[in-house]
């Protein structure tokens, strides 16, 4: 019993660190956009970010459904790979639509103030939609207990991320 605890322990830590690693690159950006372009940059983030967001929300849905699927071996790699391909295409239907709708949104939700959400919240799209791709593959390795792949993946897209951040906001503000 003590083995099987340790096991289960051993594993949920490793699944998790992904999650851990996504949530925290999602987060870590507002402190950095404060003191790389100041509150004003801050506040066009705070609008955009909500909006972005709601893409990831097919993505996560799907990543828990499939999990079971997948560990039970009823999605075995090739229907994970499909499931993917689709939640992209549909994550990258939903991004063009936003895309379109944006401008009216936050003119209707926050007024001219924040106009300049606009092109943060599509300066964000494509990230989302290449988010969504990793998320479903996220699940079919933690599914296959091969999670090696996902840690080091979380890792190098922190890395980058951050790197990309410093570079950008320092250029271009909300919109790096």
């Amino acid at each position: 019993e003590r083995v099987a605890l340790r096991r289960y322990f051993s594993y949920a830590l490793r699944a998790y660190l992904p999650n851990i690693g996504h949530y925290g690159l999602l987060r870590m950006d507002v402190p950095i956009i404060q003191v790389l372009a100041g509150t004003g940059a801050v506040a066009l983030y705070a609008v955009a970010l909500p909006l972005a967001e709601a893409l990831l929300l097919i993505p996560t849905v799907v990543a828990l459904v499939i999990f079971p699927y997948v560990a039970s071996g009823a999605v075995n790699r090739e229907a994970a790979n499909r499931i993917g391909h689709t939640v992209v295409a549909v994550t990258a239907l939903l991004a063009a639509a936003l895309g379109l709708v944006t401008p009216v949104l936050i003119s209707v939700l926050y007024g001219t103030a924040y106009r300049g959400s606009v092109a943060v919240v599509w300066s964000m799209l494509p990230g989302m939609v290449f988010f969504s791709a990793a998320r479903t593959r996220q699940a079919y390795l933690a599914a296959t207990d091969r999670l090696r792949p996902a840690i080091l993946a979380t890792v190098a897209g922190g890395v980058v991320g951050l790197a990309c951040l410093a570079a950008l906001t320092s250029r271009l503000g909300a919109v790096g």
